[in-house]
C-alpha cells in the first residue's frame, strides 16, 4: 500500500541517520538558529518513525483500538515495536511511535510487517507517515506603539474604544491557543496575559494534579519535548503572542490587538522552526479540551493529511475557528496547494500578508479561491525572548505575523459577544474588511484586508441577550431537566449561552445548533468528469467536482468511495468518509479529483458520493450519487514522480529516474532541468550525471 511505501521511506531515512558517523551526528546536533535555546528542542527530525492511524469515526476508532490492543497482547513482535501509543479522541487519530533497532536499521521487512498489521483493518480510513511542518479609538501609552503601523492599519484604536479584550462574561478575556515554538511566559509585556491552569499552578511539581495526562502544564504544554514547560527557544511564538495579546496601555514596549486575551502556549515547533504534524494534532486536541476559543497557526508546508484534516474538523465541531498562514513562498496556492492553508474546511480562515502601503508583498503566497484575507505582515514589531535576541522587541516579516492580527481581532469580537459561532466569526471577518488596492484585488477570496474596527461594529449588532425570569426548585439529590427550544427561522449555525443562578453561585452552559433544513444539489452532478491527461505515474492537476446548493438548508456531501478496475489511478480530496458542507445558494470548491495513471490509455472509475437531500431534518446523509471519472495516461512515463529523502550533511546519494516511452511510432525527446532556490544560503550541491537533452526510440531510459 501507499502507507507501507511511505513508512518504508521513513525507515530508510532513519537508517541513513543511524549510519552517519558520531562526528557527523555531533555536527547535525549543533546546527541551530542564532542564540542558544534553553532546551534541547533543536529540530523536529531524529525522532523514531511515527505512523498516524486515521479511523472512519468514533465507533471505528473504538473497534480499531481494541483490535490493536488484542494484537499487541498476542503478537510479541508488534508489542515490542510500538514504543508509544497516543489516542486523539476528538479527531479519531492514533499516533504510534514504532521502534527501529539502531543495530539493524535496514530491517525494512520487519517494519513493513508491523505497519501492514496495524493498517490493514477495515476500521482504518488512512495510514500516514508523520510530516515535518515549519513556522509560516483609544491610543495606548506603550513607547513602541508608534512603530506598530499594523495596529493603525486595521483600525485598532477605534476598536479599543469598544473593548480591549474582556467583558462581563469573559472578565479574563478569551483564551487564544498559540501553536508555535512556545511563548516566553516571563516576558514583561506577556506575563499578565497568560492562560493559567490553576490546578497545576497550585499543585505539586512533577504531579499530574488535574489528571489530564499532562504533568505541570501551567501555561500550556511542550508537545515537542513532552513536558510541561512551553518556553520559547526560537522567538517566533513569542512574536506571534505579542501581536495577539501584548498588554496595552501599561507604559511598556508594544501593544497587542487584544490587551486582555489569555495566551495558551502550545509548543510543538523546535528551535529551528520545524515540528512534527502529529504534535500539532495533539496540541489542537489539547486546545479544545482546555477551553481555548480560537487557535493561531503560523505554520504549514505539508502534503494533504487526513489526520490533520480530521483534527481541524474536530475543532470546528467544538466551535473553534482555525486561523492559519498562507505561506511565504510567493506561490499561487490555488495552483500549488499548501496544507493546512488550502484544506478549505469551513471553520478555517487563511491569511496572507500586506505591507504598510496595503499591497501584498512578492514573497506572500496568495489565492483567489483559497486565501481569504490579508493582514499586516511586513516590518511587524513585537515581543521576543531577551535571552535569545539580547533585546525584548524584534521586527519580523511573514504571513506568520499576519495571522496573529486576525486572531487578536477574533479575541476582541468574542469579548463583545462570547456566543458567536465560528461561522459568525468568519462571516464578520470576511465581510468587514477594507478593499485591497486595485493591483491586488484578485489575490484573495474577499479581495479585502483586515479591519477590526468594522468587525466590532458588526459583532455588536449580532448580540441578542434575552432574560428569562424562570425559577425552579430542585430537591436534594434530585434532577430537573431544563428544556431550551430554538426556533431556527433559516438554515445556519445558532449559538447561545444559558446562565443559571442559585444564591451566590452560577453555572453556564454553551448551546450550539446547526439547522440544516432542506438542501438541493442543483444543478445536478454531471454524468462524467474528465480529469485530463498526464504522464504515467505523474499526478495530473486537480479538477473540481461541481457542487452547488440550490436549496434553503445546508447541503452535506460525503465522499464514500472510488470503485472500478482503475480506481487506484484516481485520488479524491478530501478522502473517503469526509463530509463537505455547502451553505444555501453557494458553491463548493472543496471536492477535487486528480489522476495518477498507472498505464497509458484511457483510465476510468466511479466516484460514489452521498448527500442529505430528501432528509426531513437534513441530518441523514443517505442519498447516493455517482460520477464517472476518466483520464488519459500519456504514452510516456516518469518513475518515481518525486524523490523525498533526508540526507545527512557532508554525504552524497544517487537517485535513478526511469523514463518510459510506450509509443509504437514516435521517439521521445525530453529535457531534464534542475531548479534551485537561490535565496537559501545553505543549498546542497546537485550533480547531473548526463547531458541536458535526450532522444531515444521505443525503449526505457534510465539515468
Amino acid at each position: 500500500t501507499n502507507a507501507t511505501q511511505i513508512a518504508r521511506r521513513a525507515l530508510q531515512a532513519k537508517a541513513k541517520e543511524h549510519i552517519t558517523s558520531a562526528d557527523e551526528a555531533d555536527k547535525a546536533a549543533g546546527r541551530k538558529l542564532s542564540g542558544t535555546p534553553p532546551s534541547g528542542s533543536t529540530t523536529a527530525l531524529g525522532s523514531p518513525p511515527r505512523i498516524l492511524v486515521v479511523y472512519h469515526n468514533a465507533t471505528a476508532a473504538e473497534a480499531g483500538r481494541r483490535r490493536l490492543g488484542w494484537l499487541s497482547d498476542i503478537v510479541d513482535r508488534l508489542k515490542d515495536a510500538i514504543k508509544e501509543h497516543r489516542k486523539m479522541r476528538r479527531s479519531h487519530v492514533d499516533i504510534l511511535e514504532l521502534y527501529v533497532d539502531p543495530q539493524n536499521p535496514a530491517n525494512i521487512t520487519e517494519f513493513q510487517k508491523n505497519v501492514d498489521e496495524i493498517c490493514s483493518d477495515e476500521s482504518v480510513a488512512a495510514c500516514e507517515e508523520d510530516q515535518v511542518v515549519k513556522a509560516t479609538g483609544t491610543v495606548p501609552n506603550d513607547p513602541s506603539f508608534g512603530n506598530q503601523w499594523g495596529m493603525m492599519s486595521i483600525g485598532a484604536p477605534d476598536a479599543w474604544s469598544v473593548t480591549t479584550g474582556s467583558s462581563a462574561k469573559l472578565p479574563n478575556g478569551p483564551v487564544v491557543a498559540v501553536l508555535d515554538t512556545g511563548v516566553d511566559y516571563t516576558h514583561n509585556d506577556l506575563k499578565d496575559n497568560l492562560w493559567v491552569n490553576q490546578a497545576e499552578l497550585n499543585g505539586q511539581a512533577g504531579v499530574d494534579d488535574d489528571g489530564n495526562g499532562y504533568i505541570d502544564d501551567i501555561y500550556g504544554y511542550d508537545f515537542r519535548n513532552q513536558d510541561g514547560d512551553p518556553m520559547d527557544d526560537a522567538g517566533h511564538g513569542t512574536h506571534v503572542a505579542g501581536v495577539i495579546a501584548a498588554k496595552g496601555n501599561n507604559g511598556a514596549e508594544v501593544s497587542g490587538v487584544a490587551w486582555k486575551a489569555q495566551i495558551m502556549a502550545l509548543k510543538f515547533l523546535a528551535a529551528d522552526g520545524s515540528g512534527l504534524m502529529s504534535d500539532a494534532i495533539e496540541a489542537l486536541e489539547y486546545a479544545v479540551d482546555h477551553g481555548a476559543h480560537v487557535t493561531s497557526n503560523s505554520w504549514g508546508g505539508v502534503r494533504f493529511s487526513a489526520a490533520l484534516y480530521n483534527a481541524i474538523v474536530a475543532n470546528m465541531k467544538a466551535n473553534q475557528l482555525f486561523i492559519c498562514a498562507a505561506g511565504n513562498e510567493g506561490y499561487d496556492n490555488d495552483a500549488m496547494p499548501d496544507f493546512p492553508a488550502t484544506f478549505g474546511i469551513p471553520n478555517m480562515v487563511t491569511v496572507t500578508a500586506h505591507d504598510e502601503d496595503g499591497h501584498i508583498p512578492y514573497w506572500a503566497s496568495y489565492g483567489n479561491e483559497t486565501i481569504h484575507l490579508a493582514a499586516p505582515g511586513a516590518n511587524i514589531v513585537s515581543t521576543v525572548p531577551a535571552s535569545l535576541f539580547n533585546e525584548s522587541l524584534y521586527t519580523a516579516n511573514g504571513t506568520s505575523m499576519a495571522v496573529p492580527h486576525v486572531t487578536g481581532a477574533v479575541a476582541l469580537m468574542l469579548a463583545v459577544n462570547p456566543d458567536l459561532t465560528w461561522a459568525q466569526q468568519k462571516e464578520v471577518l470576511l465581510q468587514s474588511g477594507t478593499p485591497l488596492s486595485e493591483n491586488d484585488t484578485f489575490l484573495t477570496v474577499t479581495e479585502k484586508r483586515l479591519n477590526v474596527s468594522k468587525a466590532l461594529q458588526m459583532t455588536a449588532s449580532l448580540t441578542n441577550a434575552v432574560s428569562y425570569p424562570a425559577t425552579a426548585t430542585v430537591a436534594a439529590g434530585a434532577t430537573v431537566n431544563v428544556t431550551v427550544e430554538v426556533d431556527a427561522v433559516t438554515a445556519g449555525q445558532y449559538g447561545a449561552t444559558l446562565d443559571i443562578h442559585s444564591g451566590g453561585s452560577s453555572v453556564e452552559s454553551s448551546l450550539r445548533l446547526l439547522a440544516l433544513g432542506g438542501s438541493s444539489l442543483s444543478p445536478a452532478l454531471p454524468a462524467s468528469l474528465s480529469v485530463g491527461k498526464s504522464a504515467v505515474h505523474v499526478p495530473s492537476p486537480a479538477v473540481e467536482v461541481p457542487i452547488a446548493n440550490g436549496g434553503t438548508g445546508v447541503l452535506a456531501v460525503q465522499v464514500q468511495d472510488v470503485t472500478g478496475d482503475h480506481a487506484n489511478d484516481f485520488e479524491v480530496l478530501p478522502p473517503r468518509g469526509m463530509i463537505v458542507t455547502v451553505s444555501p445558494n453557494q458553491e463548493s470548491h472543496l471536492v477535487k479529483v486528480r489522476c495518477i495513471p498507472s498505464k497509458s490509455g484511457t483510465r476510468t472509475a466511479t466516484l460514489h458520493l452521498a448527500t442529505n437531500e430528501g432528509s426531513p431534518a437534513g441530518r441523514d446523509i443517505t442519498t447516493s450519487k455517482t460520477l464517472t471519472l476518466t483520464c488519459e495516461g500519456a504514452s510516456f512515463g516518469v518513475s518515481p514522480p518525486s524523490i523525498r529523502e533526508r540526507i545527512p550533511s557532508n554525504t552524497a546519494n544517487t537517485y535513478k529516474i526511469k523514463i518510459t516511452n510506450e509509443d509504437a511510432v514516435k521517439g521521445l525527446m525530453y529535457c531534464a532541468q534542475l531548479g534551485m532556490d537561490t535565496q537559501i544560503p545553505t543549498a546542497p550541491d546537485y550533480v547531473m550525471t548526463t547531458g541536458d537533452f535526450f532522444w531515444f526510440e521505443n525503449k526505457t531510459a534510465e539515468n
